[in-house]
């Protein structure tokens, strides 16, 4: 974790304490549970692994990043000695793992469950102690992205009568938490928890339904690269290639050279390109621009430099009125 990248999210990092959270609990379709644990059975793992890898390529699809750092809660309890000990020895440990769009889930299955097993034999390593080691200012928030529990919940009868287990509140979450109740058989009870000060009821309904998207793309065709997976509804492509891509306006035909030029006509005083802490107007680089061009000769190229400029290259913003 020493090269670790800043923890890839899914929900805004609060600025304070969680206080409220907003929740959401969903039934996978019962087909869609019993392929899933065909898949697993026949990859030789148990489903927990399965659904971890559910969690990567959400994250993946959700934000494009391929280096991803999951949040796996552990009971840091490996023997009888320490299961028979009273207290608290429960840990939060990092999974990494990289995520490329040509990736197969099966592959990915593969490294999930590779970097679990590797993972499990450091439980005691305390995650406060890891992001003091680490150097990180913030602790462990810093540490993890989204969060993925699996808790098994045995069904049980009370007096005859058949009962469940269900977890009502897992204690503060610092990116959407993902707690998976495994009853068996064709049931799966998925929980998404997040912050309710960075996350809306909308905000969560839309992970859920991104992560059930996945779970369906996984139980169809595990060997489908995770960059085919799609999440987009049937409705949003309909809006994205209809209402949206086939009106195109007519414009007229032109250069950069003129589109510039219209531009520091209509804006001249605003900010065209940034470096640091230096800002360039669309006046001041036209003119900047004409000085070079009075200096060159025709047809002649500007000179290169020895040395590498002093500002990393630049970012262009173009407002909303610029042509495109």
């Amino acid at each position: 974790m020493a090269d670790r990248p800043e923890p890839v999210r899914l929900v805004p990092r609060a600025t304070a304490p969680m206080r409220r959270r907003v929740h959401d609990t969903v039934l996978p379709d019962p087909a869609t549970v019993a392929a899933l644990r065909a898949r697993a059975a026949d990859a030789g793992v148990p489903l927990s692994r399965l659904l971890l890898t559910a969690a990567a390529v959400h994250l993946h699809r959700a934000t494009g990043e391929r280096d991803l750092v999951l949040g796996l809660p552990v009971t840091a309890r490996r023997d009888p000695a320490t299961r028979d000990v009273p207290g608290m020895v429960s840990n939060l440990l990092p999974l990494r793992l990289a995520v490329r769009p040509d990736t197969t889930a099966a592959r990915l299955l593969d490294a999930v469950a590779t970097g679990v097993s590797d993972l499990l034999a450091h439980s005691r390593y305390r995650a406060e102690d890891l992001a003091r080691d680490l150097g990180l200012t913030d602790g462990v928030r810093e540490l993890v992205g989204p969060t993925v529990n699996v808790l098994p919940q045995p069904g049980v009868r009370i007096d005859g009568a058949e009962a469940e287990f269900v977890p009502h509140w897992l204690g503060p979450v610092g990116d959407l938490a993902l707690t998976f109740g495994d009853s068996g058989g064709s049931r799966l009870r998925i929980h998404l928890d997040a912050d309710a000060d960075v996350c809306d009821e909308r905000a969560l309904a839309e992970h859920r339904r991104h992560f059930l998207a996945v779970l369906e793309a996984l139980a169809e065709d595990p060997d489908r690269p995770v960059g085919h997976i799609e999440l987009t509804s049937p409705e949003e492509r309909a809006l994205l290639l209809g209402e949206f891509g086939t009106a195109p306006r007519p414009a007229p035909g032109t250069t950069w050279p003129a589109a510039f030029a219209e531009r520091v006509r209509l804006a001249p005083d605003a900010v065209a390109l940034v470096c640091e802490d230096q800002e360039l107007t669309y006046a001041a680089l036209d003119a900047a621009a004409n000085r070079l061009a009075r200096l060159s000769p025709p047809g002649a190229r500007a000179p290169r430099t020895s040395s590498p400029s002093p500002c990393p290259a630049p970012r262009t913003w173009w407002s909303p009125s610029s042509p495109s």
